[in-house]
């Protein structure tokens, strides 16, 4: 009767702390997917805000800031950084980022997958020479430029990347009348990027000018040297948006004409 008795109370104490241990796991799981879709998104929010206005010291807006803990997978959608006078710098509908984790630990920094949608950059040479991009900090370069040193500990792969239905403007106010040259469609693939190492990452570049004609590439890249080899194809690119910059040295005028072009480059 006894042991009968001790037996139950084994099992009862087992049970209770089984049930206290998926207790825990379940609120703790909770509690990481709160932290991850509510409070990752307002603090990526709130810190990218604060980097416009007190670093770039430009306008900006941002639409929503997401994060998915279980895909580790961060989106910054409605992205907008503006000029001094209200117009468009740079902006973008939608970007997307996906994060390996699991290889943070052996110090590697892998982007399974990275989407650009819908974004634009508008790029202007003052008359004084200078751009719209340099009161940019140079902070930001120096983010840019962590990877590119062979002796950093980290290591960065870019598997996949993709930019879409971009838009890109350059405008030189060095000229009378201005020269603006638009690029009203990008498409941009790379594959497979991983920093000095003696793999290829393969790419490719569709081009839709403005001014008619398009222009299209692609090639593979050498990660561990500055050697590529990549074809080119130029059709019906128009040369009558390059008025200003003729006019500034001869006095022809271009009513017409287009560039055709159709050859491998190394």
């Amino acid at each position: 009767m006894e042991k009968e008795f001790n037996d139950r109370r084994k099992n009862t104490i087992t049970h209770n702390w089984q049930r206290i241990l998926l207790l825990g796991f379940g609120m703790g799981f909770i509690l990481y997917l709160i932290i991850g879709f509510l409070i990752i998104p307002l603090i990526g929010r709130w810190l990218i805000s604060d980097y416009i206005e007190t670093d770039l010291n430009r306008p900006g807006k941002i639409g929503s800031v997401g994060f998915n803990p279980l895909t580790f997978e961060l989106s910054i959608d409605d992205f907008y950084l503006y000029e001094a006078d209200s117009s468009v710098f740079i902006s973008w509908k939608e970007v997307s980022v996906n994060l390996n984790v699991l290889l943070l630990i052996n110090g590697i920094i892998e982007i399974d997958t990275m989407a650009i949608y819908g974004a634009g950059v508008n790029i202007i040479r003052n008359p004084d020479s200078t751009f719209n991009f340099d009161n940019i900090p140079g902070e930001l370069l120096q983010l840019a430029a962590i990877f590119t040193r062979k002796e950093d500990p980290w290591e960065l792969r870019l598997n996949r990347i993709g930019v879409h239905n971009t838009t890109a403007v350059f405008e030189d106010h060095m000229f009378a009348p201005h020269f603006v040259y638009g690029i009203e469609d990008i498409r941009f693939q790379l594959r497979d990027l991983h920093l000095f190492s003696p793999d290829t990452a393969a790419w490719k570049v569709n081009l839709k000018m403005a001014g008619g004609g398009t222009a299209d590439a692609s090639g593979i890249l050498p990660t561990d040297g500055i050697r590529s080899d990549f074809s080119l194809r130029l059709s019906g690119i128009s040369f009558k948006p390059f008025q200003p910059i003729l006019s500034r040295f001869t006095h022809l005028r271009i009513d017409g004409g287009t560039l055709d072009a159709d050859r491998p480059v190394d």
